[in-house]
């Protein structure tokens, strides 16, 4: 056995004792169900909302479990491996809850004009989570809901958009390429409290929203895939984030498998599609992973999906390689086409301005894939892209 993999056995043994040690973390928490990764509200429309939720073991994440770092090159430039144990035993995990939940709604802070959802049976089996698909609210209004559970309630707040023919005027932040190990604050990345601050209409979370691939211990089970949500949207300043603002969600790749994937690949026993259905799991998007979002008379937002629809990397250049595919591309130039907005926004994981680096040829940024060479935008058609390693903050004013 090499001085490495008896060190990487001496640290898994050290870090499993101590994690027993620490399990009255979910000794302590067994009257639960609890809410300990918060809640989610998505696609929110004029008169319709997603508000997602997920049972938790305990009400606060596992803060004393086993840590992994960044790897770093070892010698002879191979990264030595940290031994992964359960799920559960590693730091930030939530291990889900069955139960029940349900969610009260309404125009006033003390939510006595509430609407009541009927009570959704949970399983741990399917993560814990609902997502309660409301309708018929007030265009252009601030919402209260609690979701509640035997274990407690958590409380939130979000945006309808105003009606298609009223003005917009209203702030929204669009982020994205968020890493684990990257935080820079043990309560979450600082990008966060900086959107909130701002009090946005909404915020779009454009992609790379965990690092399956990059950021250990690598995702190559559902279980692991699992770990890399909970352990990122249990962080305290995410959670308030996602519980006060409207939001709208995209993938990219590695939130969807690895690096530069296409559909067909696999990462150990995890593959493409199921990382198409943690995704739709893990955030409330609906029933169509590209759409268009009309907010009020002045503004309209499409959102794209990069992932789903593309031709593997590896095919030759061609009029047939694609990365939106023909249905979503045809979608988009037509409903560009027919938008009265009087700005027209492109949200998308990957990119669409370049130049990108030379060693890519797999996104809109590349020679061979423009897609606006034959659909010129005018001065109020803006592209947003994700996948460039960078925060944005728009603002718009009606």
């Amino acid at each position: 056995m090499s001085q490495a993999s008896a060190l990487n056995r001496r640290r898994f043994i050290q870090t499993t004792a101590t994690t027993a040690l620490a399990t009255p973390w979910l000794a302590q928490a067994a009257a639960g169900p609890y809410q300990a990764t918060g809640t989610r509200v998505g696609e929110v429309t004029d008169t319709t909302a997603i508000v997602w939720t997920r049972l938790t073991q305990a009400p606060v994440r596992n803060n004393q479990g086993v840590t992994f770092d960044q790897p770093k090159q070892g010698k002879g430039g191979k990264e030595p491996q940290q031994m992964v144990p359960p799920a559960h035993e590693i730091e930030g995990a939530c291990p889900a809850a069955s139960g029940k939940v349900r969610v009260r709604y309404g125009l006033k802070m003390d939510l006595s004009d509430a609407v009541e959802t009927p009570w959704a049976d949970v399983s741990a089996g399917k993560d814990g989570i609902h997502q309660f698909k409301l309708s018929r609210l007030k265009p252009g209004s601030t919402y209260h809901y609690v979701s509640e559970t035997a274990g407690g309630s958590f409380q939130g707040k979000f945006h309808t958009a105003p009606d298609p023919a009223a003005p917009t005027t209203l702030r929204f932040c669009v982020m994205t390429c968020q890493g684990y190990q990257d935080r820079d604050h043990a309560d979450g990345h600082p990008i966060y409290p900086s959107m909130t601050a701002l009090d946005p209409r909404f915020i779009v979370m454009t992609g790379d929203l965990v690092y399956y691939d990059s950021n250990p211990p690598r995702a190559v089970s559902l279980e692991l895939a699992r770990l890399h949500w909970e352990r990122m949207f249990s962080l305290p300043r995410l959670v308030a984030a996602t519980r006060s603002t409207s939001t709208y969600w995209l993938k990219d790749d590695h939130d969807t498998l690895t690096n530069d994937s296409w559909p067909g690949m696999k990462a150990g026993e995890f593959t493409f599609n199921e990382g198409i259905r943690m995704f739709r799991d893990q955030a409330p998007i609906g029933d169509r992973d590209f759409r268009t979002i009309r907010w009020g008379r002045d503004l309209q937002v499409w959102f794209t999906d990069g992932r789903d629809y593309r031709s593997p990397n590896t095919m030759p250049d061609g009029p047939e390689k694609t990365i939106w595919g023909a249905e979503q591309k045809a979608w988009f130039k037509r409903t560009l086409k027919e938008s009265t907005a009087t700005w027209k926004v492109l949200i998308s994981p990957t990119p669409l301005v370049g130049p990108d680096r030379g060693n890519k040829n797999d996104n809109h940024s590349n020679d061979g894939l423009d897609l606006f060479s034959d659909n010129k935008l005018d001065e109020r058609e803006q592209k947003v892209a994700g996948a460039l390693r960078s925060g944005w903050v728009a603002g718009l004013g009606g």
